[in-house]
């Protein structure tokens, strides 16, 4: 089957774009919110709206897919470059096994290298993942959920009852029918005592004089963050009040909170965490630090803390790139699990030699979901 792609144009094809988006996109809040979503994407990011291509198949079934790239400003060394963030991939079902899939993200490349972007990257599934390496984008490398429990109990009985099953069969319907509660109930409640005490002691890294905030918002402090903190990675993405405000306070389908790491003296934030919520679930979409040697840690332990207190169950960070930061998880409880997304990337024809021998290096990113995921 022939397919065909085609610009949008937001005042004629909104509702088709809605409907795509509703029928075959993997968030149930967007049916919900496409309206609100169309001005969020196509009117409201400070860096420009969303590049959008239809697919079409001659009229026999209209308009069968879609994909965006939405733009975002990277630095690289002294270069300031526009890049795509690819999102909004959705094709309808019957049309998955042909070439529509192809023929729109090459639309979106084509495109964007005409514009004069210098870099395309997404976060595809191990089913997508292969029609973006035939189109040219390298694997960077899979991205991995880093959990952390705040509930022992929980954990404690999914990791003993498979072991004594496997050390002491003989025993193991005894010990689940009479001994797993208080087991699990005393192993529980003096690993959570242990938790608390290593969350307190990291929290006080230094000193007295961080205060943790919890908010809908940020503020121009956040700018100055951005400043103080940039230099980390040699591919950055910036975080800047009205990216982070339009990202994240101004999303569609998901409530978003930043807690935030401040100064008692001078006020200044010195790093935040963006989460949301989910039955007992917290997922953190971004974080971002001004000095990791000194402000993670207390942060970290912090917003832990804070979690635990709330009565939630664990805490998700899905991260891909270089892996100081994985390392500093571990010591925070956190256990790594690849989730099967994968940063690709694709430095389109004109962009600098740096940021083509950069961009496939996993040592040169630090992207967490909220980088890619919208």
């Amino acid at each position: 089957m022939a397919y065909v792609a085609q610009p949008l144009e937001i005042d004629s094809h909104e509702q088709t774009l809605t409907s795509l988006w509703a029928e075959n996109l993997s968030d149930p809040g967007i049916a919900a919110a496409k309206e609100r979503r169309v001005q969020w994407l196509y009117r409201e990011n400070p860096a420009g709206p969303s590049r959008t291509f239809l697919v079409d198949d001659h009229g026999k079934d209209g308009l069968v897919g879609c994909a965006s790239a939405y733009p975002r400003e990277v630095h690289v060394g002294l270069y300031v470059l526009k890049a795509g963030v690819l999102s909004d991939f959705a094709v309808k079902r019957a049309h998955r096994v042909g070439g529509a899939a192809v023929i729109v993200q090459r639309a979106i490349a084509t495109s964007a290298k005409d514009a004069g972007t210098a870099m395309l990257y997404g976060y595809p599934n191990k089913a997508s993942s292969p029609i973006f390496k035939r189109l040219g984008y390298k694997i960077v490398g899979e991205a991995s959920d880093y959990l952390k429990p705040l509930r022992a109990g929980a954990y404690l009985e999914r990791v003993l009852v498979p072991q004594i099953q496997k050390r002491a069969p003989a025993i193991a319907p005894w010990v689940e029918a009479n001994a797993m509660g208080p087991m699990v109930s005393l192993g529980g409640v003096l690993a959570d005592i242990g938790m608390g005490v290593a969350e307190r002691l990291a929290r006080y890294g230094l000193g007295f004089d961080l205060v943790f905030e919890d908010s809908a918002r940020v503020d121009a402090r956040f700018d100055d963050l951005w400043e103080r903190g940039r230099g980390q990675t040699a591919i950055e993405l910036p975080r800047t009040s009205a990216y982070l405000n339009w990202r994240y306070a101004d999303f569609t389908t998901a409530k978003y909170r930043f807690f935030s790491a401040a100064s008692r003296k001078t006020g200044k934030v010195h790093g935040y965490v963006v989460y949301t919520t989910s039955n007992g679930w917290i997922n953190v979409a971004d974080m971002f630090v001004d000095d990791p040697h000194v402000v993670l840690d207390p942060l970290l332990a912090a917003f832990a803390t804070a979690m635990r207190a709330e009565g939630h169950k664990a805490i998700c960070i899905g991260h891909v790139g270089r892996d100081d930061l994985p390392k500093r998880l571990k010591l925070h409880g956190f256990f790594p699990k690849p989730n099967g997304r994968f940063l690709v990337v694709q430095a389109l024809e004109g962009a600098p030699k740096e940021l083509a021998a950069l961009s496939t290096e996993a040592s040169s990113w630090s992207i967490f979901d909220g980088d890619l995921d919208i």
